[in-house]
């Protein structure tokens, strides 16, 4: 009887001490756990905010290059000196953002959204910077070159000018 009574003692002491420890253990495992999946979950958002911005790259450089093929040679053909007017520029410059905008898909746009704060922000903030990066790495054309025969021998006459052969 005295062992049943001192099993029962130490039972009723010591079970609610195991079951402290036990639920201690449980929610230091569940915290680490939690810890755990929030290092995942950040890292698969920030693997979601670098692609995104992959993509933007990707898009800033296609709209660039398709507007200096398409509407920029076009305004400089039409030019007398061949060259862009500021308002021109500016006009070549929202066409290719607005170009870009279109190439991203909706769940790269709702991330930039979401980094930026707005459509105009993602716009003016990344678009436009990106796409005149790539503008400035672009390679420029050689200058066109009259070759008619009339040009040729102008071009001659001058050379030797400029180097005392002639009058």
């Amino acid at each position: 009887m005295i062992g049943e009574t001192l099993t029962g003692l130490l039972l009723d002491a010591l079970l609610p001490l195991a079951l402290t420890a036990l639920l201690a253990a449980v929610t230091w495992v569940i915290t680490r756990a939690a810890g755990w999946l929030r290092g995942k979950a950040e890292l698969v958002k920030l693997e979601r905010i670098r692609a995104a911005f992959e993509h933007l790259v990707d898009a800033a450089e296609i709209a660039a290059k398709e507007t200096a093929q398409t509407l920029v040679d076009k305004l400089k053909a039409a030019a007398a000196d061949g060259k862009l007017e500021p308002h021109e520029a500016r006009a070549a410059l929202q066409a290719a953002v607005e170009r870009a905008w279109g190439l991203l898909a909706p769940e790269i746009r709702e991330i930039l959204i979401g980094l930026f704060g707005s459509e105009a922000a993602v716009k003016e903030q990344a678009l436009a910077p990106a796409i005149e990066a790539v503008v400035r790495d672009l390679p420029r054309p050689a200058a066109p070159t009259d070759v008619s025969p009339a040009a040729l021998e102008r071009d001659a006459a001058l050379s030797r000018q400029r180097r005392g052969l002639l009058p």
